[in-house]
């Protein structure tokens, strides 16, 4: 190995260790304040599942998706040596994350460039560039095993492209088994990977197709491989979508079956377009003077970055070696498939673009690098685009974790801890709360608060939590949480005031000596 690759492998483990552990140490130092009840629900299922031994419970409600190969096996792992601590349990799992995070990148980096290549992206892969970002793969790692298949599975297929026949059938095997176990958790991966990956490769197949006149049938099946591996992994991640199908006769989770298309909308399209581009850093409602300010500014140039490498790559297409050709379709190909479906669905939320920022990363690195290498510029003018691309990340980064409450992921922000607090040093063991308010208090009392997910009504809400509580109320003691944006002509105000024992700007706390006495006041 050349001096200068040693010297920048390690200069690119030095910057990662300092991403690392700032991400650690923030979490450490701001965990009460960036909670969600997503996210906590990750470690109460976490909890649940050490309780039965098992890896998958049917005790307990999914959400949209079964957790199969999942964030439970580290979480699980997390409780195992900190079951007293779960602020430590936390820290403990995004640093595993983090880790195999790195893992994986350098993986993919290596196939598509250079371990070195992957070693920068992978410190790419865990700065908090954006506030969605952030919270759904850095401090709570919802999505980061998506990350982590799509990146192991493009990188598989990458790889056996290069490999010999024999080590193509063990890769092979390797692939579908991977892309079985990942359709079993939903549809999601299917949409967010596979098929992109095979209309990538069609697509190439036509791109060369037109340019030769004709298709080499020989290069198509037996030389490359693309066309197999994606096959082999739309195949595999569709037989696990079926089995999934049965499950959900055996586990309680909500299918993506029951959502449903609306009409067409351009401008909707174009919404939904501009969420993907506020990932790269774009923070609202921050002062456009201050830290938010030039987050933003910083947040349009890795925009623009982004246009302008789909621009270069399209342009250069030919120029491209045959992987960095799929690579790239496959970016191109998840980003329209993701546009129409989240444009088009009934249920959507911009964090649901959060899987392909990982693949945009190393798009727009990859497309970077080639410009560069193959640029005429002088290398100092090279190093300053370098340096400005890293400052606005940096940039990016401290916006985001400027401000630790992320008004749209988690409404309320203090005023919610404010009154969690005052329960908690109120000596509550049970709690009736909406979801916002429920699973957070589990995670904070390190589980020795069980709290009963409910709607207003106090219907039980079958949403990541223990079944349970379908049907069976807490005994003795309860505090009942409402917040006063929900409030309705639900109860008689003058009676329920009597159990009233905190009240704030948002939230209201009451505390009944028998949940049967707030069922009746509500039945009156």
């Amino acid at each position: 190995m050349e001096v200068k690759n040693i010297y920048n492998r390690a200069f690119a483990l030095v910057a990662y260790g300092i991403v690392f552990f700032t991400n650690i140490l923030y979490m450490f130092f701001n965990w009460e304040n960036i909670l969600n009840s997503d996210a906590s629900s990750e470690l109460l299922l976490a909890e649940q599942l050490n309780h039965e031994g098992t890896f998958i419970s049917k005790n307990w409600f999914y959400s949209t998706e079964l957790r199969v190969l999942n964030t439970q096996f580290v979480h699980k792992l997390s409780l195992f040596f900190f079951h007293d601590n779960w602020k430590y349990a936390r820290c403990f799992s995004i640093a595993i994350f983090m880790l195999l995070i790195l893992c994986v990148t350098v993986y993919i980096g290596n196939q598509l460039s250079s371990i070195e290549f992957g070693l920068w992206a992978s410190v790419l892969m865990i700065a908090p560039v954006g506030k969605w970002y952030a919270n759904n793969i850095i401090y709570f790692s919802y999505y980061v095993p998506h990350i982590v298949i799509t990146l192991v599975s493009i990188a598989l297929v990458l790889h056996i492209s290069k490999s010999e026949a024999n080590k193509k059938i063990a890769l092979s095997f390797i692939l579908g088994i991977f892309a079985l176990v990942a359709g079993m958790g939903g549809i999601r991966q299917i949409m967010i990977c596979y098929l992109p990956l095979i209309i990538a490769i069609i697509i190439d197949i036509i791109f060369k197709a037109i340019k030769n006149n004709t298709i080499n049938k020989n290069q198509l099946f037996c030389q490359n491989g693309y066309i197999i591996s994606g096959i082999i992994a739309l195949l595999a991640s569709g037989i696990g979508y079926i089995i999934n199908h049965k499950l959900q006769y055996v586990y309680r989770f909500r299918s993506y079956e029951v959502m449903n298309w609306n009409r067409f909308d351009l401008s909707n399209m174009i919404k939904v377009f501009g969420d993907y581009l506020s990932l790269l850093g774009w923070n609202d409602e921050t002062a456009v003077m201050g830290i938010g300010g030039l987050g933003n500014a910083a947040a349009l140039l890795l925009m623009s970055l982004l246009i302008i490498s789909v621009i270069i790559y399209v342009r250069n297409y030919d120029k491209y070696q045959q992987h960095e050709k799929i690579f790239g379709l496959f970016f191109l190909s998840a980003f329209i498939v993701m546009l129409i479906c989240y444009s088009g669905i009934s249920t959507y939320n911009e964090s649901y673009w959060v899987p392909l920022i990982p693949i945009t990363y190393l798009f727009v690195m990859l497309v970077i690098k080639k410009a560069l290498l193959e640029s005429e510029l002088i290398v100092e003018i090279k190093r300053c685009v370098i340096a400005v691309v890293s400052a606005a990340t940096v940039m990016c980064s401290i916006s985001t974790m400027y401000y630790p409450y992320v008004s749209s992921v988690v409404q309320y922000g203090k005023d919610r801890m404010a009154m969690m607090q005052w329960v908690i040093d109120n000596d509550y063991n049970q709690v009736i709360a909406p979801f916002w308010d429920s699973n957070i208090l589990t995670e904070l009392t390190n589980g020795k608060i069980e709290t009963w997910t409910v709607f207003k009504d106090l219907e039980i809400d079958r949403w990541l939590q223990v079944t349970a509580h379908d049907g069976t109320w807490p005994e003795g003691r309860v505090a009942v949480i409402l917040e006063k944006a929900e409030l309705t002509d639900l109860y008689d105000e003058a009676e329920m005031a009597n159990y009233l024992v905190y009240e704030d700007d948002d939230f209201l706390v009451y505390d009944f000596d028998d949940v049967s006495l707030y069922q009746k006041i509500l039945e009156d």
